[in-house]
């Protein structure tokens, strides 16, 4: 018998109907597949309280918060040991590594630029010698001459970076310690300190000083930035009588447990310097640090930090 084109079509859907439902079934089950993935993917980034986990870039602490944290780990040049001292580059793989706050040592050019450097030379940073004073240069001659060489992975180093740059990239997420080294003139440091203030509010500043330097202390109360006085072992005959300068305290990490009793017993927060890898964060925090200032941010970060109890 003749069919005609309705039959035709009937009988092609019956022979094609088993292949669509399976290829129906294999759609069904990928779908499915992608939302349970999707919602593994909000399970891992949410918090127990419910709250999304963010990037660490993303993360925004006061001093406050910064010291709710067991142990809070400061980048000390922004990772010392790691990358050219208190470069963007540094302080930019820092914070992608989740420290709670940077620190900065800082130097000023004679036409007033503020800039990240430890010493009062050029010379171990720029791997020259001729002890080259940024006293006597301005900015722009120091940047066209000088390179930041140490730890570069470009054998013709980095740009000196102005505290700048710094502030006005990570102070609204971080705290940020600051290291006035070699600048004692005060007018000077108030300088820094407007320039500072800035870029953010006081609660996410820190002033770091060696403990002899109670005018530092004094400056920073002023302005209601808290300040971080630190010793070293031989310097604890002078606790009793300069402690009180200074909001927060920190002492080497080589010093005996007995010592670090002596400081941990004024009842202030107290930060171990310098934190290389895991093994130094334990020690630390044994001997009863609340902070750690970590030079091995790589070697550190790459652990989960221990637990303090509050």
């Amino acid at each position: 018998m003749q069919q005609d084109a309705t039959d035709t079509e009937t009988v092609g859907d019956k022979a094609n109907g088993p292949k669509r439902w399976r290829l129906f079934g294999v759609i069904g089950l990928l779908v499915a597949l992608a939302l349970i993935v999707a919602f593994v993917g909000v399970l891992i980034a949410t918090k127990p309280n419910g709250q999304p986990e963010m990037n660490q870039a993303q993360r925004s602490l006061t001093v406050a918060q910064m010291l709710e944290q067991h142990p809070f780990l400061i980048a000390h040049r922004g990772g010392s040991a790691d990358w050219p001292e208190m470069s963007v580059t540094a302080y930019t793989q820092a914070v992608s590594l989740g420290v709670d706050a940077l620190e900065v040592s800082v130097a000023r050019t004679r036409d007033g630029v503020f800039f990240g450097l430890h010493d009062r030379t050029l010379d171990r940073t720029s791997k020259i010698s001729g002890q080259v004073d940024p006293t006597t240069l301005d900015w722009a001659d120091l940047k066209a001459r000088y390179k930041n060489k140490l730890n570069s992975t470009d054998p013709a180093g980095e740009d000196y970076t102005p505290v700048s740059d710094v502030f006005g990239t990570f102070a609204a997420s971080r705290v940020i310690f600051v290291d006035t080294k070699y600048i004692g003139d005060q007018q000077q440091r108030t300088d820094l300190i407007n320039l500072m203030l800035s870029y953010a509010p006081a609660d996410h500043w820190v002033l770091k000083g060696y403990y002899t330097d109670a005018a530092l202390a004094h400056q920073a109360r002023q302005v209601g930035i808290q300040s971080w006085g630190y010793y070293y072992a031989r310097d604890l005959t002078n606790l009793e009588s300069t402690s009180s300068n200074w909001d927060m305290l920190g002492l080497e990490l080589a010093a005996t447990p007995a010592q670090w009793s002596q400081v941990t017993s004024k009842g202030k927060p107290t930060i171990a310097f310098f934190i290389t890898g895991p093994a130094d964060l334990e020690q630390a925090v044994t001997k009863g640090a609340d902070g750690m200032m970590v030079s091995g941010v790589r070697a550190t970060l790459g652990v989960r930090r221990p637990v303090q109890s509050p």
